[in-house]
């Protein structure tokens, strides 16, 4: 499968705060799962915006180019191809097996990627690794459920549930310490040339 950008942990524009926490060693084990859980939600939601599952759903059952016209509507093709395997394993066009079948391939998926990233990571520790993998499984085996109704409700062509407030990353004492309390100079500027 081709890079899937809800899966990709290692995108400059995604997961930022999950990357932040990692590197940042007062960061706890669960803190950094809780920053991984809370972006993949936002991100699969967002990815589902613009992918009606629905279209997939209606296509289940049907010749194998009518699948593939389903597939090439959606905007996030690999999204779309995670529901019609899910068609395909299980058989079944019923909505919540199907949706939970969608979210265990990609919290499992999202958890090989994780993993792979944070033992490529140089400041941990095999103990630290150990706590953020564990740390890391048990959230996203509780967020399956919000996962699962996302999917439900794309595959209903109903609207999404509505969007969850990232938490606020709190930093570290060294970050908070290097940050400049001055306004730069090009703010000034630009402040001094919008209130004229």
């Amino acid at each position: 499968m081709a890079e899937n950008e809800i899966l990709d942990v290692g995108s400059p524009r995604r997961y930022r705060k999950w990357r932040s926490a990692l590197c940042d060693l007062d960061s706890s084990p669960e803190t950094i799962a809780g920053f991984l859980e809370e972006e993949f939600v936002l991100v699969t939601r967002k990815c589902l915006q613009g992918t009606p599952l629905y279209l997939i759903l209606q296509a289940c059952g049907n010749d194998r180019d009518a699948m593939q016209r389903a597939v090439e509507s959606c905007k996030n093709r690999d999204l779309a191809r995670y529901a019609e395997q899910a068609y395909r394993s299980t058989g079944s066009r019923d909505i919540n097996v199907l949706a939970n079948h969608i979210a265990s391939a990609l919290t499992d998926s999202l958890q090989d990627r994780a993993r792979i990233y944070v033992m490529n990571s140089e400041n941990l520790g095999r103990e630290r690794y150990r706590e953020v993998e564990a740390a890391t499984e048990t959230r996203l085996n509780t967020c399956k459920g919000k996962i699962v109704r996302m999917l439900v409700a794309s595959l209903r062509n109903e609207k999404l549930p509505r969007r969850p407030v990232l938490s606020q990353r709190a930093q570290s004492p060294c970050a908070v310490a290097g940050q400049s309390l001055l306004v730069p100079a090009h703010r000034w500027t630009q402040e001094a040339t919008d209130h004229a």
